[in-house]
């Protein structure tokens, strides 16, 4: 079965659209990857902060120093 429709770009044009939609969604992609990777170790890091912040030892060298004193 075709389907025929009208367009008002020429089919070089279409094609050059779809290309760079094509390479768009590849970065988009690619970035989902990286995103993804790093979800992992950020959603840690959060979960690790909270807890010293919570019990007490989410301090500096300088604040457990002058604290001892």
């Amino acid at each position: 079965m075709n389907i025929v429709f009208a367009s008002k770009w020429s089919l070089a044009e279409q094609t050059r659209i779809v290309a760079e939609v094509e390479r768009r969604l590849s970065v988009v992609e690619e970035l989902e990857v990286v995103v993804s990777a790093n979800l992992q170790p950020a959603t840690r890091l959060r979960q690790s902060i909270l807890q010293k912040a919570f019990t007490g030892r989410l301090l500096t060298n300088t604040s457990n120093k002058r604290e001892r004193q």
